[in-house]
């Protein structure tokens, strides 16, 4: 994790983190292709990532969907 991303979870560690569903998936077609071994079996490490309290699966959306498909 970048470190300016670390700085700003621990300075708002009072603040809701919410993590897009989309972004599970990414990570799951990353270790699928070969790009991203992780040290344990996806779903289990996923748990794991998602389970500190605060942190929120935010639901993939329509307009979400329609917006990935539209980036650089």
């Amino acid at each position: 994790m970048p470190e300016r991303m670390r700085e700003t979870l621990e300075t708002s560690a009072n603040e809701p983190v919410g993590v897009s569903a989309i972004s599970c998936w990414e990570v799951a077609k990353l270790v699928e292709r070969g790009r991203l071994e992780l040290s344990m079996e996806l779903s289990g490490w996923l748990g794991l990532a998602l389970e500190p309290s605060g942190i929120t699966v935010l639901p993939l959306t329509p307009l979400i969907a329609i917006a990935s498909t539209r980036l650089p």
